[in-house]
């Protein structure tokens, strides 16, 4: 099961988002007004990996910018509420309580970002106590746990506000059985 499929499935948190194809106008509108923002992510998705994106489009960019492609994928950017972060990049939780974790606390910062130049590189047990200086740590460890996902590679990101499909503190990118 793809990754999007499963946190559509189990309801995990993230930011609304919707796939569309060429000529789809009138549900891209809706989808605009349902989830007003002021920046949406556009992704290409006529090719897989594709490299055609932009997480800072405007309503009118997203209007502009997707009339010509075939099949796309719009979402609330995360850019929305950088300000409100505190900690994104990946993180695993295995079933012995090891956690794995390289994050960052720059708000400006995507979980690409976050990946290549973490504050955190962090490999230990939840029991560690130094674990409870890092950001927003808890919240995604406890979000892990309620939703069992244990040896998983999460992609995340954790917010000093609830937002969200599931209106919470953490919002889920993508899922992952290995790297």
């Amino acid at each position: 099961m793809q990754s999007t499929e499963y946190i559509n499935r189990m309801r995990l948190n993230k930011f609304p988002d919707q796939l569309f194809k060429k000529g789809n106008e009138k549900d891209l509108l809706e989808f605009l007004n349902k989830f007003p923002a002021e920046y949406y992510a556009i992704r290409d998705k006529t090719n897989s990996g594709s490299k055609k994106f932009n997480f800072k489009a405007t309503k009118e960019d997203v209007l502009k910018d997707c009339i010509n492609m075939d099949l796309f994928a719009i979402n609330v950017s995360s850019y929305n509420y950088r300000e409100n972060q505190l900690l994104a990049g990946h993180i695993m939780i295995t079933s012995s309580d090891e956690i794995y974790l390289v994050a960052s606390v720059n708000k400006n910062f995507s979980v690409r970002d976050a990946k290549n130049n973490p504050n955190y590189n962090i490999n230990t047990f939840l029991n560690d106590r130094k674990l409870k200086h890092v950001p927003g740590l808890s919240y995604i460890a406890d979000y892990l746990i309620i939703h069992k996902l244990n040896d998983v590679v999460v992609e995340f990101a954790v917010y000093n506000i609830k937002l969200g499909t599931e209106n919470e503190n953490v919002i889920i990118y993508e899922l992952r059985t290995n790297y």
